[in-house]
């Protein structure tokens, strides 16, 4: 009489579930994706004048960054009310509640030739720090 394999069928399970756990991973990235791409074309929309990035770092970050902005010349205050604006838009794609940290950075960005500078003239959060 055979005995029913459970090592084979272990080793079957292992693959199947980690395929399992990897297709639930990449729902939740390509659903953070096509949010940060909304939130960058509404961002884009509110700001026309903007050359603007959305970075999100470890699922617990998101910056946004107006590059060589003439804003960044602006007022702590006007920058503020801008990081304060730039935030409610977030919340429509990203809660604030799902993020450890939000901000708005203003960046110098610079070619010379082969060589690239970039300075990061200031930051403002983008939400009350809780």
């Amino acid at each position: 009489m055979k005995s029913f394999p459970f090592k084979s069928l272990f080793l079957l399970s292992v693959p199947f579930i980690a395929l399992l756990t990897l297709s639930s991973c990449i729902d939740g990235f390509i659903g953070d994706v096509q949010s940060m791409n909304s939130l960058h074309d509404s961002l884009q929309l509110a700001f026309p004048e903007e050359k603007i990035g959305v970075k999100i770092s470890n699922g617990t970050h998101i910056r946004v960054s107006f590059t060589n902005s003439e804003r960044s010349e602006s007022s702590k205050s006007d920058k503020d009310q801008t990081a304060i604006r730039v935030g409610e838009i977030t919340q429509h794609f990203f809660p604030s509640d799902k993020w450890k940290e939000g901000q708005l950075t203003f960046v110098t960005d610079k070619n010379y030739g082969v060589v690239q500078y970039t300075e990061e003239k200031s930051v403002h959060p983008l939400w009350p720090v809780r």
